[in-house]
């Protein structure tokens, strides 16, 4: 087999993070002349002495090894573009057979919508979450780590005690914490960097990705999150601890990252865990957990207040699926949404805390299908100072 001389390049036009895969292909423009072709075959291929093509069998060609290269990119991703943040929740239901315990509760999550275009860098592009580093215990305030998440209590909440440290911690995620990457930025310094995945998102033709946040029992805080594009594949130098000098400045001495782009404040709502755990086959209690308004508010001891109410539902299949739920009377002569009183059990001073409330059905209607629907309402003052709710929680719990 001849061996190839000289060096060979693949010049490529850009600096995107390419993964090749090369093959060597040997094959022969002489099939004709071998004794293992058959006489079809030649007549066949005579003229047609092209590598392309049926032609070419398995016993006249020969394919080397696949070697893989990484290519990686050569100069930071440009800024990611955020469009919008909303709100979200990812649910968790669950049934425990054995206490006879329906729990139901959700975690706050940010949908990051962003422009196009995305993975302008490589295919395996995605965004990062910016959070502040202690490496030799450096401050996390703004003044020294300008461009990283921070979070802050309502203003007009009543709250138990305020967040101690405004920067986002990594006890903020509710994943893993081991996807943490320690990076240079651009602006200067250096800052951990969680990398999550996106999405395309066909009917708002825009890229996404949810960032599941840990609010660690405040009282629907709200958070400024900074954002990076983030690229894997790109040069990088290996940071530890302790951190090198940050001088002299180059703008690609971490190519994994892009510049900070800082969003907008987003509110998140508290968390909400509930529970409807069946004593026995008429009783039900119910309980709803999480936190809660300082009871002693001051000037805004009105606003941010919350109600819980439990109502208890029969379904009426001659009405339809959703729309043949009615509100029943229970045992005790009650219709309609009944308040769930606070647990006494629980000190002023904590934050958390348990709503509770007991439901009874009455035992002709036990073989008829039951769900309890739960609602929070939140007080405001509007622009005349009168008190207004809100509905911001609400949960369907079937009772089987």
């Amino acid at each position: 087999m001849r061996p190839l001389q000289g060096e060979h390049y693949h010049l490529l036009p850009d600096t995107r993070a390419r993964c090749i895969e090369y093959r060597l292909i040997g094959a022969t423009h002489f099939r004709e002349y071998y004794p293992e072709a058959k006489d079809s075959d030649k007549n066949a291929l005579a003229g047609k002495r092209t590598l392309a093509g049926p032609q070419i069998e398995k016993d006249f060609v020969r394919y080397g090894d696949v070697t893989t290269v990484l290519l990686k990119s050569s100069v930071r991703p440009p800024a990611a573009v955020v469009s919008y943040i909303i709100p979200a929740y990812a649910w968790q239901d669950t049934y425990d057979k054995a206490t006879h315990t329906w729990r139901s509760g959700r975690i706050g999550v940010l949908r990051i919508y962003l422009e196009r275009p995305f993975r302008v860098s490589g295919d395996r592009e995605s965004i990062g979450l910016v959070l502040a580093h202690n490496i030799a215990h450096t401050p996390t305030t703004e003044d020294v780590q300008p461009v990283v998440s921070r979070w802050g209590a309502d203003p007009i909440k009543p709250i138990h005690k305020p967040i101690a440290d405004t920067a986002l911690s990594v006890g903020n995620l509710c994943d893993n914490a081991d996807g943490l990457r320690l990076c240079r930025l651009s602006e200067g310094g250096f800052a951990q960097v969680r990398p999550y995945p996106v999405e395309f998102n066909p009917h708002r033709k825009l890229w996404y990705a949810d960032i599941p946040i840990n609010p660690l029992g405040s009282l629907a805080p709200f958070l400024r999150l900074a954002i990076v594009r983030w690229q894997p594949d790109a040069l990088h130098e290996d940071l530890k601890d302790p951190l090198p000098p940050l001088a002299p400045a180059d703008p690609n001495a971490d190519c994994r990252i892009s510049t900070v782009t800082t969003a907008d404040f987003i509110q998140l709502n508290s968390e909400r865990w509930a529970s409807v755990h069946r004593v026995d086959r008429h009783t039900f209690t119910v309980t709803i957990s999480g936190p809660r308004p300082s009871p002693s508010g001051g000037a805004y001891a009105t606003s941010g207040n919350v109600t819980f109410s439990g109502e208890l539902q029969v379904r009426w299949s001659a009405a339809g699926t959703d729309t043949g739920w009615r509100p029943e009377t229970t045992a005790d002569g009650k219709t309609g949404p009944v308040d769930l009183t606070p647990d006494p059990a629980v000190d002023d001073a904590d934050e958390m805390t348990c709503w509770k409330m007991t439901v009874k059905i009455k035992s002709t209607f036990v073989a008829r299908q039951h769900r309890i629907v739960l609602r929070e309402r939140e007080s405001y003052l509007d622009r005349l100072d009168k008190p207004v709710a809100r509905l911001v929680y609400a949960k369907f719990i079937d009772l089987y």
